[in-house]
């Protein structure tokens, strides 16, 4: 008899939280799904406390980390792998964007030092303290602003160093 009184105040609240779940917009959703995790995680580990049952909790911990471990390298890889794909596709397609990791690429870093693509590196060392001198945040401009500058510029400059070829005596 005393299940069914805390069953029933349980399926009720069930039955609200799901209505307001139907109506909620996607960010409050995934926030209130999050926090119910997390708080049933955390009663869950409380009980377990508790009850003096979280001695195996740790033990399968323990056992779990390598096989983790093991899962979050292969997909790592598996992430790497694509990305290289996808250059290969670029590359094939006869696109010739080169992102580096900061996902600067040819067109952005010309745009944003304001040059003709094919300038040489006199004209992108000029461009940019042109443009450095007005963005300069010590002189009214904005970090971000000077971060892109700086990006693009060594952006090109290695670019220009890759396509040389180098001298051997």
């Amino acid at each position: 008899m005393t299940r069914i009184f805390l069953l029933i105040p349980l399926l009720i609240a069930l039955y609200f939280a799901l209505r307001w779940f139907a109506r909620a917009k996607i960010d409050d959703a995934k926030r209130a799904i999050t926090m119910a995790i997390f708080f049933i995680l955390l009663a869950l580990l409380v009980f377990l406390a508790v009850t003096g049952k979280l001695n195996w909790l740790f033990a399968a911990a323990v056992a779990a980390y390598p096989i983790i471990r093991k899962i979050w390298g292969g997909w790592r890889i598996f992430r790497w792998l694509k990305g290289a794909k996808k250059s290969q596709q670029n590359s094939a397609e006869g696109t010739p964007i080169k992102p580096n990791r900061s996902g600067m690429t040819f067109e952005t870093a010309y745009s944003t030092l304001k040059l003709e693509p094919g300038a040489n590196r006199e004209q992108i060392i000029t461009a940019h303290r042109k443009l450095m001198s007005q963005a300069h945040p010590d002189r009214g401009g904005s970090d971000q602003q000077a971060q892109q500058l700086n990006a693009a510029k060594e952006f090109l400059i290695k670019q220009l160093d890759d396509q040389q070829p180098t001298k051997t005596n």
